[in-house]
């Protein structure tokens, strides 16, 4: 659901997937919670970023937490439609009702993309 919702330029689903509680690490290194989340992706959306995609995911947890790790890549029109590439790792904590929420999200950029759209800051 987390790469439709992207893909489909949707920040307030996406912010839905996220626990109340839950923190984000962009590459830029600032720390992002609550309505932080939403505004920035609405953020990275706005500047045109799609086509998310994540490859060799590996997932280790219990019923309650699991971590996820993956390489990922997407497009940036904003950047003339350069590719954006890195690796991450997402905490997903199930919540009181059964869902499953990210907790905890933290990723990077290959060194050879030179888009300054993943360090935006909220």
């Amino acid at each position: 659901r987390w790469a439709e919702h992207f893909n489909a330029g949707d920040a307030a689903r996406l912010a839905e997937l996220y626990a109340t509680d839950a923190v984000v690490f962009p590459p830029s290194g600032v720390r992002v919670t609550g309505g932080q989340i939403r505004d920035y992706w609405r953020s990275v959306l706005d500047h045109g970023a799609r086509g998310f995609r994540l490859d060799s995911v590996d997932v280790v947890g219990d019923d309650r937490i699991a971590a996820q790790t993956g390489q990922w890549q997407a497009t940036v029109s904003g950047d003339g439609g350069a590719p954006v590439s890195g690796y991450l790792v997402n905490v997903f904590e199930r919540q009181n009702d059964g869902v499953w929420k990210l907790h905890a999200q933290m990723w990077n950029r290959g060194a050879e993309i030179g888009s300054l759209l993943w360090c935006t800051e909220v």
